[in-house]
């Protein structure tokens, strides 16, 4: 009896498997089911399948503004309105949240997506009264194309995302097809990321110090602390290509106190030997938005035993553009405390002059790319003898990168520069050796 009773149930539960429960259509298990099968057929036919992944543009601000039931009635109306654009040969799939799939059959050329791509979003921008709501939504698209980007389901519907997310890159509202040097890239830097994370954890970073020297009478007063990776496959990975790995994946917080907190303690150490040095950190933008980064950058300081009119904290320009009143605020807690601050690469990219007139600066960085040239490029002279001018004036100290020639030296020497740091003296240096590097001089 009790067979009988649950035999007409079984095709129900095999539908509920199998179906998103808001929307009614295949899920993800159906989906790859239909995808096989879709790459069985079309290896026969000699044919090509296409696979379309669709995320909404910032749907989330419709659940956070609106609520979830709003949000829920949209994506019954946009499957609708998907589902009407399609062909009774294609499949409309929901992945869950804002992701829809669309499987593409019977085609040879892939020009057929370049068409069907913006139809969906065309169908997906109108405007939806959802409970007297005018809902505006965009979407963003990637393709994959069977066999061109893969001949597995597991691999077309990567591909398809990794497509997607390149659209949102470009500023969203746009549809992108795989490309494998791009996939590759992403890899890579998964990869890299990946060990990264190791490296922090086993604590593997080093850092090392480059001299800055004083122009007048070629005194050491201070030390730039640059963080060095050396990774057991990789070898020495350069800082350019890390630190921007790290402020996007978010390790730059655990790594720029670290930082911190491993030169504040080097720098201790070389007063309390006698080296009366200030210790340059560079600060990432990312650690601005921190609420309490100010006080969290005093407390890694002290707890270190190190004054904080020790350690200078640099900056870039660029990082002064955003959320200027909260960088400003930050800056003029800091200076406080005690910390000196300059600006780095300063007129490299966006520069304002307002930035030295009403931020909290104690020092001007002038970069490496304007003192390389100062010997041969009349325009690199021109610009760094106006930096200096200008620093000056603004009773500014001024640090030169990158000086490797005698030529340069004296260049920046007439013209007033305080500082300089580079080769013509030292690459940075262990703390050991930079301890050596220092009594040697004396």
């Amino acid at each position: 009896m009790n067979v009988t009773w649950l035999e007409p149930r079984v095709p129900l539960l095999q539908y509920l498997a199998t179906r998103d429960a808001l929307t009614g259509l295949p899920n993800r298990v159906l989906l790859q089911e239909r995808l096989t099968q879709a790459i069985a057929k079309a290896k026969r036919a000699g044919q090509r399948v296409g696979v379309l992944f669709i995320d909404l543009d910032r749907f989330k601000n419709v659940n956070d503004s609106l609520g979830h039931r709003i949000g829920d009635e949209l994506l019954k109306r946009v499957t609708a309105a998907l589902s009407a654009t399609l062909r009774e040969t294609d499949l409309l799939a929901r992945l869950g949240g804002d992701e829809f799939m669309v499987i593409v059959e019977d085609f040879e050329d892939p020009e057929v997506l370049n068409r069907i791509a913006p139809k969906l979003q065309e169908a997906v921008s109108q405007p939806f009264e959802v409970e007297e709501h005018d809902i505006y939504v965009t979407s963003s698209i990637g393709i994959s194309v069977y066999p061109d980007d893969g001949d597995a389901p597991e691999e077309l519907l990567k591909h398809a995302d990794v497509a997607m997310y390149r659209s949102k890159e470009l500023g969203r509202n746009t549809f992108q097809f795989f490309d494998a040097d791009l996939a590759a890239h992403r890899l890579e830097q998964h990869t890299l990321e990946t060990a990264l994370r190791a490296a922090v954890k086993e604590n593997a970073l080093r850092l090392h110090y480059q001299p800055v020297i004083r122009l007048s009478d070629n005194a050491v007063v201070g030390a730039e602390a640059l963080l060095r990776w050396s990774d057991p496959e990789r070898g020495d990975v350069a800082p350019q290509v890390f630190i921007p790995l790290a402020e996007e994946s978010g390790l730059i917080h655990v790594l720029g106190e670290w930082v911190l907190r491993t030169a504040a303690l080097q720098c201790a150490e070389w007063h309390r030997a006698g080296l009366a040095l200030t210790v340059s950190v560079n600060l990432s933008g990312r650690q601005f938005y921190r609420e309490d980064v100010a006080q969290r950058i005093t407390q890694i300081v002290r707890e270190a035993g190190c004054r904080p009119d020790w350690i200078e904290l640099e900056v870039t320009q660029s990082s002064l553009l955003h959320d200027l009143d909260a960088i400003k605020k930050v800056l003029e807690q800091l200076r406080e405390e005690g910390f000196g601050v300059a600006i780095d690469d300063f007129v490299t990219g966006y520069s304002s002059l307002s930035h030295l007139k009403h931020f909290p600066i104690d020092t001007l960085k002038i970069d490496i790319s304007f003192i390389a040239d100062i010997e041969t490029d009349p325009g690199d002279a021109a610009i760094t003898e106006a930096i200096i001018a200008l620093a000056r004036g603004l009773g500014l100290r001024v640090v030169a990168e990158g000086v490797a020639t005698r030529e340069q030296f004296d260049f920046l020497g007439a013209r007033g520069c305080h500082c300089f740091q580079g080769f013509l003296v030292s690459p940075a240096l262990s703390a050991t050796d930079f301890a050596a590097f220092n009594g040697a001089r004396h």
